[in-house]
C-alpha cells in the first residue's frame, strides 16, 4: 500500500463527501452534539473551508487516488480558538453548554506540539495500520 496525504483543498471536488464522512465517525460524539438542519455533511465540508475551523488543516490519506482516511491536526496553543469556531457559528445555548462540557473532558496540553483532532480509516483498510503509517 503506497500511501500520501493530500490537504482536503486538493482532493477532487466529488470526494469531499466521503473525507467529510470520515472526518464525522472520526468524532461522532462530537458531532452528535451539534443541532443543525443542514445536511451535516456540508457543514463539515464548510468547516473545512473556514481558517477558524479545527477542520481546516485536514487532510486526506490517499492510497493512489482513493481516499482511504482523514486526520486533522493543528498546534496545541491553537485548540481553544479552534473550538470557538462553532461557539461563533452555531448559536443554540443548548450546544453552548455542551460544548463546554465537552472541551472540559479533553485533557489540558501544557507542552507545544501538535493536536491530532480527528484520525479515521475507511472500514476496510481498519488494522492495516494505514494512519500509523502516515503519522510515523
Amino acid at each position: 500500500m503506497s500511501l500520501t496525504i493530500k490537504k482536503w483543498s486538493e482532493i477532487n471536488e466529488n470526494q469531499l463527501d466521503i473525507l467529510s464522512s470520515l472526518i464525522r465517525q472520526s468524532a461522532e460524539q462530537f458531532y452528535h452534539l451539534i443541532p443543525t438542519n443542514e445536511d451535516m455533511l456540508k457543514f463539515i465540508t464548510e468547516s473545512m473551508g473556514n481558517t477558524e475551523s479545527d477542520l481546516h488543516d485536514c487532510m486526506a490519506i490517499m492510497n493512489g487516488e482513493k481516499i482511504i482516511g482523514a486526520l486533522s491536526f493543528y498546534a496545541t496553543h491553537e485548540l481553544q480558538g479552534r473550538f470557538l469556531y462553532y461557539m461563533r457559528e452555531i448559536s443554540d445555548r443548548n450546544f453552548h453548554g455542551n460544548l463546554t462540557k465537552y472541551f472540559k473532558s479533553i485533557p489540558s496540553i501544557k507542552s507545544e506540539g501538535s493536536y491530532l483532532s480527528r484520525v479515521a480509516v475507511i472500514d476496510d483498510c481498519k488494522g492495516s495500520g494505514a494512519a500509523a503509517k502516515v503519522l510515523s
